[in-house]
């Protein structure tokens, strides 16, 4: 019950955000490991093909990015990981926009 209350409480104040056309920033972190392992993927039995992994396939890519509809597009970095180091970096790179 507590949990649904928090959720209708959130929802009328980002309605309030909106209402007020105040800014309201979507941001998400997505990674891509080029380390993959031969078991990380799929293929149907039928349609095996030779797949050989380089050994030095490097390391992982994360890319932080935020949409809002006072931007003019999407803003993003691209970065090692999602530590809070990278996210304040991504914070100042949309700063002259917020």
């Amino acid at each position: 019950m507590h949990q649904t209350k928090a959720n209708i409480d959130f929802l009328h104040k980002l309605l309030r955000h909106m209402q007020d056309e105040r800014q309201i920033i979507y941001m998400d972190e997505t990674s891509t490991h080029l380390w993959e392992k031969m078991k990380s993927f799929w293929m149907p039995k039928d349609e095996l093909i030779d797949v050989r992994l380089n050994r030095d396939r490097g390391s992982s890519i994360t890319i932080i990015g935020g949409i809002s509809t006072h931007f003019d597009k999407m803003k993003y970095i691209t970065c090692q990981g999602t530590k809070a180091e990278n996210f304040q970096k991504f914070l100042y790179h949309i700063k002259p926009w917020v």
